[in-house]
């Protein structure tokens, strides 16, 4: 299962309807998030997200519980530094 919901305001309640689906794929781009929804790593059959051109400036430790997640786009973010998103190694990334 694949969502895609850019430019979408109010992301949260969406997560809790795919939360017992099989979503391997969830596109939050442009969605103007400056924070993740809660529940995130709950989505454990995720393998791609793309979180690119938002707002955030930090991740949550929860995508540490996204274990079957491959890749990550964060580019076009407010990232920091000191975000250590490298500790992820375990997926791809771009910044």
């Amino acid at each position: 299962m694949i969502l895609l919901f850019r430019h979408f305001k109010c992301v949260s309640p969406i997560i809790k309807e795919v939360h017992e689906r099989k979503l391997t794929k969830l596109d939050l781009s442009h969605s103007h998030m400056t924070k993740l929804p809660s529940g995130i790593g709950e989505l454990e059959s995720l393998k791609e997200l793309d979180l690119s051109y938002n707002q955030l400036i930090k991740l949550p430790c929860e995508i540490g519980e996204l274990k079957n997640l491959t890749t990550l786009d964060i580019s076009y973010n407010q990232l920091t530094k000191e975000q250590n998103i490298y500790n992820f190694n375990y997926f791809s990334y771009h910044l």
